[in-house]
């Protein structure tokens, strides 16, 4: 009886440590699930505030491009870029990030490379420090593809009309000279494609500027954008 009874410890200790190690276990798993979850929500919401923010840069083109005439692809294509980094659709960004349970903690539009790049944190965490994640989202817009027709050629403007007062009668037939003065240059229309077709402008031979003749039509075109994660 005692035999028995001494052979039973050993094989007791062993169920014991056994159990622990199940419960160890059992607790490292629900630990990492926990993790886990948060870790994604936390990513979910990064996601959603970089796509917020690059919605809100999508929206804000159409204004940027048609405002105004300019004097060609650079002057169109320097009022998207511009150095380092903007905080165009930094409030959307938040506001998504904050209707997910995180906080936008930094924000950067770079406007050359066409990237919103976002980091978030969660407001809560069930254990240690709260989830972080980051989250990269494009327009689909390059201003770089922005392009006169490559055919186009701006009119020269007319000659100026000879001096007509050489023979010193100044003022004399002066209704006849106004007939003599030329005809100013009339604007001619060429086009401009940023990638998704022709949209029509117009040059000023007088100004030597473009604009748009229906702003409308690049309206249309940025309308069928749709920003998406690129990280």
């Amino acid at each position: 009886m005692r035999d028995a009874e001494r052979g039973s410890g050993p094989i007791t200790a062993i169920l014991i440590m056994g159990f622990l190690a199940l419960v160890v276990a059992a607790g490292l798993v629900a630990v990492g699930t926990v993790a886990r979850g948060e870790g994604s929500q936390a990513q979910t919401a990064a996601d959603a505030a970089a796509l917020a923010g690059a919605g809100r840069v999508l929206d804000d083109l159409p204004g940027r491009l048609t405002g105004g005439a300019f004097t060609g692809d650079d002057a169109l294509h320097d009022r998207v870029r511009q150095p380092g980094c903007l905080n165009l659709g930094q409030v959307d960004a938040q506001q998504l990030a904050k209707s997910n349970g995180a906080t936008l903690t930094s924000y950067c539009w770079d406007a050359f490379d066409d990237e919103v790049q976002v980091s978030v944190r969660l407001n809560h965490a069930d254990r240690g420090r709260p989830a972080t994640a980051r989250a990269t989202a494009e327009t689909g817009f390059n201003a770089d593809d922005c392009r006169i027709d490559g055919s186009f050629e701006a009119p020269e403007p007319p000659p100026p009309a000879d001096d007509q007062d050489k023979s010193g009668d100044k003022g004399k037939d002066k209704g006849k000279d106004d007939d003599k003065k030329p005809d100013k240059p009339k604007p001619v229309e060429t086009t401009l494609d940023c990638g998704f077709g022709p949209v029509t402008v117009r040059y000023d031979p007088e100004t030597k500027q473009f604009s748009f003749t229906n702003p409308y039509q690049l309206v249309d075109q940025l309308r069928n954008l749709k920003p998406r994660l690129v990280d």
